[in-house]
C-alpha cells in the first residue's frame, strides 16, 4: 500500500471503470449533465493520479529522471488547460447574462 492513498497502483483502473457508462453518446444522454461532470471529474482525477506518482520519483535517486521530465511536462498541460478554459468560460457567462 501506498503512503499516500490517491496513489493507488489500481485507483485509476476503478475510475475507468466509473467512466466507461460515459463513453458513448447514448449513455451521455441518458445521463445529461451528471455525465460531463462525471467524465470531468474523473479525467482530472486520473490526471491527478499520474502527476502524483511521477512527483513520487523524484524522490527516488533510480527515477528521478523520469519525474523531472513528467512532472513538468503535467504541469504545463495543466496550465493549457486552464489557459484554454478560463476564456471559454468567462464569454458562455457573459453570453447568459445578456
Amino acid at each position: 500500500m501506498s503512503k499516500w492513498p490517491i496513489v493507488n497502483r489500481y485507483t485509476w483502473l476503478q475510475i475507468s471503470e466509473l467512466l466507461a457508462p460515459t463513453s458513448n453518446d447514448a449513455s451521455m444522454r441518458l445521463l445529461g449533465l451528471w455525465g460531463k461532470r462525471l467524465h470531468r471529474t474523473g479525467i482530472h482525477y486520473i490526471w491527478l493520479i499520474f502527476l502524483a506518482s511521477y512527483a513520487i520519483r523524484i524522490l527516488d535517486a533510480a527515477g528521478m529522471h523520469i519525474g523531472l521530465v513528467f512532472v513538468p511536462l503535467a504541469l504545463a498541460v495543466l496550465g493549457l488547460r486552464i489557459a484554454v478554459c478560463l476564456p471559454a468560460r468567462k464569454a458562455s457567462s457573459r453570453l447568459q447574462a445578456e
